[in-house]
């Protein structure tokens, strides 16, 4: 509740991974000014990893720029 990109879903994007047992999306607030990036792991069993290809301009950045992530 805390985060605002979470409290709707009008900017929600899938995103491409290499791995078909990840699903990734980004959700971002309508002025860009907070977006969160989930993947989520489908397999119940094992612990799943993989590429994520996120288009900086989903996130309200310019093309090509560089932004560090934070695993929450």
């Amino acid at each position: 509740r805390d985060n605002p990109a979470l409290r709707q879903d009008w900017r929600l994007v899938f995103l491409p991974t290499d791995n078909d047992q990840l699903i990734a999306y980004c959700k971002s607030t309508s002025d860009g000014a907070d977006a969160v990036v989930m993947v989520v792991n489908l397999d119940v069993r094992w612990t799943q990893s993989g590429w994520v290809d996120v288009d900086a301009t989903h996130l309200g950045l310019p093309a090509g720029a560089h932004f560090a992530v934070e695993d929450l």
